[in-house]
């Protein structure tokens, strides 16, 4: 084994003969490779986690109409009072049955971009224009129907069935 002095007495021994090293003067320890490995995988997903989630237009605006059907839905039964969606050629309205009357209610609303269609299934859409196409009843039911939303981002189905349960699902060609 050779060892070279480097001329100052502060500085340790240069080891010139590589068999020489011990186990521990040979690399990193497992746990030290743990830890770092541990430390990438937290700051990665803190970086995913606060990343902006790109959606589109049409997610957004089912995504929009699954939390209004949702609520309104909710509300039918909290309040004992039946609500509706009201279906439009530029917006979805929710309404509720105020003295035999539907009535709009204020900032309860979805509007559908013009670069968007909507389609609806299971309803009539040619009722009268008092009368919401889909009806929420204070009893927990409704009326059963799908609205598709299509768009450059592809097509969105929303489905509520008679139990007031509102799925968001991606729609596939037919």
């Amino acid at each position: 084994m050779q060892m070279l002095a480097t001329g100052n007495p502060m500085q340790s021994l240069k080891v010139t003969d590589p068999q020489s090293l011990t186990d521990d003067d040979a690399g990193f320890s497992l746990t030290e490779l743990m830890i770092v490995m541990f430390i990438i995988g937290v700051v990665s997903s803190f970086i995913l986690m606060t990343a902006p989630r790109t959606s589109s237009d049409v997610e957004r605006k089912a995504d929009d109409l699954v939390q209004t059907l949702s609520s309104a839905s909710e509300l039918a039964v909290i309040s004992g009072v039946a609500h509706g969606i009201d279906i439009g050629v530029s917006e979805l309205t929710v309404v509720h049955l105020v003295s035999g009357k539907w009535m709009p209610l204020p900032q309860a609303r979805v509007t559908i971009p013009q670069n968007m269609v909507l389609s609806v299934e299971g309803v009539d859409v040619d009722q009268a224009q008092w009368v919401p196409e889909i009806v929420l009843d204070p009893i927990g039911s409704a009326t059963p129907a799908r609205l598709r939303f299509e768009g450059s981002g592809g097509a969105l189905d929303v489905t509520i069935d008679a139990g007031t349960n509102v799925s968001l699902e991606e729609s596939f060609a037919r």
